[in-house]
């Protein structure tokens, strides 16, 4: 009975609110109605997983953009900065890079 209360249930990141076929655990007997708390709780356990990992690692796929963003605008303003005709010690020590950066950059 349990594996069919199972089937029931849409573990697709869906609140439990929202299930196909509502399963009334108050009928079940003891040991499978303990079954299906167990069972209730691993799922959201799972969707907790999945939602924290999927928000971590979106934060650190917009904090790893956000850098390559303002080294790629350092790199821009050293180019202005070289064309302009101002020395690399003056370019390291306005927009911070190293002088093997702005070698290979320009």
């Amino acid at each position: 009975m349990f594996k069919r209360c199972a089937e029931y249930i849409n573990c697709q990141r869906q609140s439990f609110k929202k299930c196909l076929f509502p399963v009334d655990s108050l009928k079940l007997p003891a040991q499978e109605k303990q079954e299906y708390k167990r069972y209730l709780e691993n799922l959201r356990y799972q969707n907790s997983m999945m939602d924290s990992n999927y928000n971590s690692g979106r934060i650190e796929g917009v904090i790893e953009g956000r850098m390559e963003g303002r080294i790629e605008e350092k790199i821009e303003i050293a180019k202005k900065m070289k064309a302009a005709g101002i020395t690399n010690e003056v370019i390291q020590q306005v927009t911070g890079l190293t002088k093997d950066e702005i070698d290979s950059e320009l």
